[in-house]
């Protein structure tokens, strides 16, 4: 169930993202509407590739952005330089049912962050620093990321590769990827990581069609030792994408 609910975030992601740029030479505001669906490989022992149909509905406004549970508030912006301030879900964690690996084990569960981005975006460059903390007292850990992507446009398409490295505290980590003394088996071993840094590389897509905006988004990630050495985990990496279309009502 917690995967399905992190497919459903990154998707909402690519949409937050994807209208911040829909009409370069024209802003539109108002509500939206759509349909998703995303592929994710999973890290924790036990799951399979998901595939996952999801709805869409949001509301872009001069300063303020919502969509789903994400939302963001523009506190500054001077030319392409922008503040913004950020509440958003963290779709993560795992009971006894989701997997045999976590029979034994405390819930991990959902919680919210409240974060600030700085974003400057000379076209074709955009770049973004953002950091978030857990704000229900689940985790007590920190998230940072810092990316960078250029746009090309190729008649209606517009393609936009990416580069991002994540930084998760040490909390954060040990919450989601670490075992506790009172959970140790002698197939799941005490394990106690430390903070991790997680770079990633993607692409971008984005067309006009039947009235409204196609959004893909394909990524690929390499988790730090902290994470992939976990008794938890089986891999190294994963791979996701994300194809969405949404329109205004």
């Amino acid at each position: 169930m917690n995967k399905r609910f992190a497919a459903m975030a990154c998707l909402l992601t690519v949409c937050t993202t994807a209208h911040g740029k829909t009409m370069p030479q024209q802003q539109m505001f108002g509500w939206t509407y759509g349909v998703g669906i995303g592929i994710n490989q999973e890290l924790y022992k036990g799951y399979e590739r998901r595939v996952i149909p999801i709805p869409m509905i949001g509301y872009r406004g001069e300063k303020f952005d919502l969509y789903g549970p994400f939302m963001s508030y523009k506190a500054y912006q001077a030319d392409d330089f922008a503040i913004k301030l950020t509440l958003s879900p963290r779709f993560a964690g795992f009971d006894e049912s989701d997997s045999d690996v976590f029979i034994g084990m405390d819930e991990r569960e959902f919680s919210f962050d409240a974060g600030l981005s700085l974003e400057y975006n000379p076209k074709p460059w955009k770049t973004r620093w953002a950091v978030k903390q857990d704000i229900l007292g689940k985790s007590n850990g920190t998230e940072s990321q810092l990316s960078i992507s250029k746009s090309y446009r190729f008649g209606p398409l517009v393609v936009s590769p990416q580069a991002q490295i994540e930084y998760q505290s040490q909390n954060m980590v040990d919450y989601y990827y670490g075992v506790k003394a009172h959970e140790a088996t002698a197939e799941r071993p005490e394990y106690q990581p430390d903070a991790a840094y997680n770079p990633s590389i993607g692409t971008g897509f984005m067309m006009p069609g039947l009235g409204g905006m196609f959004n893909a988004n394909v990524r690929y990630t390499w988790y730090d030792d902290q994470i992939a050495d976990s008794p938890l985990t089986e891999k190294d990496s994963s791979f996701s994408f994300m194809l969405v279309y949404s329109r205004f009502f």
